[in-house]
């Protein structure tokens, strides 16, 4: 499983190279399902999870959500409105492709809210582990430096490294 997990991989360019460039945006009141419908439709999200769990339950306070198209959204949940919620809870059940990190315990804080998450495809906590258990980090950043030979240092502003988008995540709380 190990070396199944290392193809695609073997398959890139093993030079050290900067993180793709991604447009991160806030989306106004009642745009919400508009931005999903525009940037998750072509192929896997990568979904991130800002808040807390453990000992079976937990809360979400923010959301950050990454196309393939290079658009990324910062989503708090205490700004949403109606339509907005209505939105983010059909697209989170919904069987699109979503890939995560550590997703359990953004799981039991989903739960705790009544939401569901389907079309999870892919753990990357889980696949690192499985690739290399005695591994010191699971951090995305340490993994992507490990793994993909990308740095995802951190930039400025509300467009930037891949990275910020997860840097933005904890600002939206």
């Amino acid at each position: 499983l190990g070396a199944r997990l290392h193809e695609p991989l073997d398959a890139q360019d093993a030079r050290a190279d900067s993180a793709p460039r991604v447009a991160v945006v806030r989306p106004t009141p009642g745009t919400l399902g508009a931005w999903l419908d525009s940037h998750t439709a072509k192929g896997r999200t990568g979904v991130a999870f800002r808040g807390r769990w453990g000992r079976g339950t937990g809360d979400i306070s923010a959301i950050a959500l990454a196309g393939q198209d290079g658009c990324a959204a910062i989503v708090s949940l205490a700004s949403l409105g109606v339509q907005d919620e209505k939105s983010l809870t059909e697209w989170l059940a919904s069987d699109g492709p979503k890939a995560v990190h550590d997703l359990k315990g953004p799981l039991l804080a989903l739960a705790a809210r009544g939401l569901t998450l389907g079309g999870v495809t892919s753990d990357t906590a889980l696949s690192a582990y499985i690739a290399l258990p005695g591994q010191r980090s699971l951090d995305p950043a340490a993994l992507s430096l490990r793994y993909l030979n990308r740095d995802l240092t951190a930039a400025d502003g509300e467009s930037g490294h891949l990275s910020s988008v997860g840097a933005y995540v904890g600002r939206a709380a």
